[in-house]
């Protein structure tokens, strides 16, 4: 599965709590959340292609905008031109950021394609 090989680059490369979908209600923070946005089957003429493509987006979230911030440099910096397992490259789509009232949060989001072998 593509999202524990993304999970465990985003680890390796220094970002601490990583869940995929969502994070527990008592997470501590700061915290990072990975999910699938959408995804393409990718076909040729000739049936089924060798690579298809998946839409992930890595949000991370902190009570500190300067951390949200440098955390998302060090997300696009893992994952831009990753490849590994079955990924054969990431390309990044879009990012943002926001400050959410509600949860006094501030929220970082990269949204990523991934291109990997079935």
């Amino acid at each position: 599965m593509i999202e524990t090989t993304i999970r465990q680059a985003l680890i390796t490369a220094g970002i601490a709590r990583v869940y995929p979908i969502s994070a527990p209600q008592d997470a501590e923070l700061p915290y990072c959340v990975i999910w699938r946005i959408g995804a393409d089957a990718d076909m040729t003429l000739d049936g089924d292609a060798s690579l298809r493509q998946k839409t992930i987006q890595v949000s991370y979230f902190s009570n500190s905008s300067t951390d949200a911030l440098q955390k998302a440099d060090i997300i696009a910096d893992t994952l831009i031109g990753f490849a590994g397992d079955s990924i054969q490259n990431v390309e990044l789509v879009t990012e943002g950021s926001s400050y959410e009232y509600d949860t006094t949060l501030y929220h970082v989001f990269l949204r990523f394609d991934v291109w990997h072998t079935a």
